[in-house]
């Protein structure tokens, strides 16, 4: 069923859409029949401005400057008529080709595709687009986005005919005769979330935490920030120029779950508060790894414009290499949360995706310039670690519920912990009955194990097993969190005879 339904993240909504019965239709409504339409509404997105940057190709600087990113739609109420519909836009934050690339429609039909506006006019450059004849016969122009890669953005919108004139400044203030930005509309939900998410939370967290849990996400729900894309699997992070100080704050939910830790009750509900904590945790880790990466390379295209070597060897010592080392620091913390969420094949899956793409272009894309400039290797603080810092715990990627017949109960094992254990066991009995056998784990790699139950020792019986380990300080993990009170039961399904 692909890998969206093998991620444990994406459990509320598969519950969800279960309450819905699978009907989706009341979920998402542009407007409600008996509310009057605004006259401009815009749909998602978010705010950035570079008012330091000047513009070229305009004297209107203050409508460039300020850019509405990530969004989906702009719809204009109007009349039906004809009407002109011109589309300002910059890049303010690239300076590559390929690295934004989105498609732009007009009333449902695609009047720019594959746009790049740094290919088509560079940084900083204002570019117009001038569209005549564009028809509404619904009372409704929708301007939408389509992103290829990254996220679309847009300048300011005109449009004019029938006697209107609406203009918006995306982002920004009003300036002459363009108005202010509205407030964005995310595709509202007329359905309440919030006795879902208390229902949700009594079931995974436990009675105490149920009720300031569910209004944290019931709040976040639909809302979260975007630190990266999905293009070409995850781990895509956006290198974005804002400072950490002001991002920072966008993740203030994260410090609330955080407070409510204590309130969660039994290992069980305490490794589920877990992994939704270390999830939110990563997000917010990931921001900070984005954060830093836009600051170095403002700092290098800063080198870049020096034309003494002395002072870009100054500023790669004194401002570029701290913040490089800060950004292997982030990296670090990122994956750590990412590793204590780990608990499937394709959340391993994630890993991959990440190391794969985000390590070359986003933490070591300005290493060999940077070495360059210093004239030395960079230290060896600068590289990622490879030693696992975390609390012990043991994953099984492949989690079986139910045998066949005579079949072999064969698991993989991975055991996270600093060193190698000292031992690790399967233990099982038949479900709910006699004393617990055990069966050793054997090491392959690293921390891999295998461990085989064969099926003539089950004798058709349904059964139940846990795992534990003991780690190098002596310490015990077990899997489930829970066991050996509560263990992993597998069903045995009787062969069907002709």
């Amino acid at each position: 069923m692909g890998i969206h339904w093998r991620t444990r993240i994406l459990g509320p909504n598969v519950l969800a859409l279960a309450w819905a019965a699978w009907d989706q239709s009341p979920w998402k409504q542009r407007a409600k029949p008996d509310q009057p339409a605004d006259p401009v509404v815009v749909i998602g997105g978010r705010e950035a401005a570079y008012l330091d940057s000047p513009i070229e190709g305009t004297e209107d600087d203050p409508l460039y400057q300020t850019v509405r990113w990530g969004l989906s739609e702009y719809q204009f109420h109007l009349p039906n008529g004809s009407y002109q519909v011109k589309l300002q836009f910059s890049e303010v934050a690239y300076e590559e080709n390929g690295r934004r690339v989105f498609d732009v429609k007009l009333q449902d039909q695609t009047v720019l595709e594959n746009l790049d506006i740094f290919a088509k006019a560079g940084k900083n450059h204002a570019l117009d687009f001038v569209f005549d004849k564009v028809q509404v016969d619904n009372g409704r122009l929708a301007v939408e986005f389509v992103a290829k890669t990254e996220y679309p953005c847009i300048s300011a919108i005109a449009v004019e005919g029938m006697g209107i004139s609406r203009r918006i400044n995306c982002s920004g203030p009003a300036y002459q005769d363009y108005q202010a930005d509205v407030q964005p509309k995310d595709d509202v939900r007329f359905m309440p979330v919030d006795d879902f998410y208390r229902d949700w939370a009594r079931q995974q967290f436990g009675q105490v935490a149920a009720e300031p849990v569910a209004k944290i996400f019931a709040r976040i729900d639909g809302r979260l920030p975007e630190p990266a894309t999905w293009i070409d699997g995850p781990g895509g992070i956006i290198p974005n120029p804002q400072p950490w100080a002001d991002v920072e704050k966008q993740y203030g939910f994260v410090t609330e779950l955080e407070h409510l830790e204590a309130l969660v009750i039994g290992a069980a509900s305490r490794e589920r508060f877990g992994y939704w904590l270390n999830t939110l945790r990563y997000m917010k880790a990931m921001a900070k790894t984005g954060c830093l990466a836009g600051q170095l390379h403002q700092i290098m295209e800063k080198i870049k414009a020096q034309p003494e070597a002395e002072t870009k060897r100054t500023i790669a010592e004194t401002e570029a290499l701290p913040v490089r080392l800060a950004l292997v620091s982030s990296w670090g913390e990122m994956m750590g949360y990412l590793l204590a969420t780990v608990t499937n094949a394709s959340e391993l899956g994630t890993i991959m995706n990440v190391e794969a793409r985000s390590l070359p272009t986003l933490m070591c894309r300005h290493d060999a310039a940077l070495e360059e400039l210093l004239e030395k290797p960079l230290p060896a603080g600068a590289k990622p670690g490879k030693t696992y810092q975390g609390p012990a715990r043991m994953i099984v990627p492949t989690r079986r519920t139910c045998l066949a017949s005579g079949e072999d109960l064969a698991l993989k094992v991975m055991v996270l912990s600093q060193g190698r254990p000292k031992s690790a066991t399967l233990h099982w009995r038949r479900l709910g009955e006699g004393p617990w056998q055990t069966v050793p784990l054997t090491h392959e790699a690293r921390g891999v194990y295998r461990v085989t139950l064969p099926g003539n020792d089950l004798q058709d019986r349904d059964f139940e097993y846990y795992l534990s380990a003991e780690t190098e300080d002596g310490k015990t993990v077990v899997y489930p969190a829970a066991a050996p009170q509560t263990n992993q039961t597998v069903v045995v399904m009787p062969l069907k005879q002709d």
